[in-house]
C-alpha cells in the first residue's frame, strides 16, 4: 500500500473522522446489545461465552476507532 502524508488527506480528515465516529457508535451499540444478551442467556454457557468473546471483540474495536477518530480530530485541529 502506498504511504499517504498528511497533505494528501487534509481535505477528508472531517470525513474520516465522522466515519469513525459512527464506527465508534455502532460498536457501542453492537456491544450493549450483546452485554443485554449475555444477562438473558446465563444457563447456557456456550452461547454465552460466545457473546463474551463478541462483546470483547466489539469493545476493543470500538476503543480503537474512538482513538482513532480522535487522533483525526487532532490532526484536522492542527491543519486548520
Amino acid at each position: 500500500m502506498a504511504e499517504l502524508h498528511s497533505a494528501d488527506v487534509t481535505p477528508y480528515l472531517s470525513d474520516i473522522g465522522g466515519y469513525l465516529t459512527a464506527c465508534t457508535d455502532t460498536f457501542l451499540q453492537v456491544g450493549a446489545i450483546l452485554r443485554q444478551a449475555a444477562l438473558l442467556t446465563e444457563k447456557h454457557t456456550d452461547l454465552n461465552k460466545l457473546i463474551s468473546a463478541a462483546e470483547f471483540l466489539v469493545d476493543d474495536m470500538g476503543n480503537s476507532a474512538d482513538c482513532w477518530s480522535e487522533e483525526v480530530k487532532e490532526k484536522e485541529f492542527k491543519n486548520d
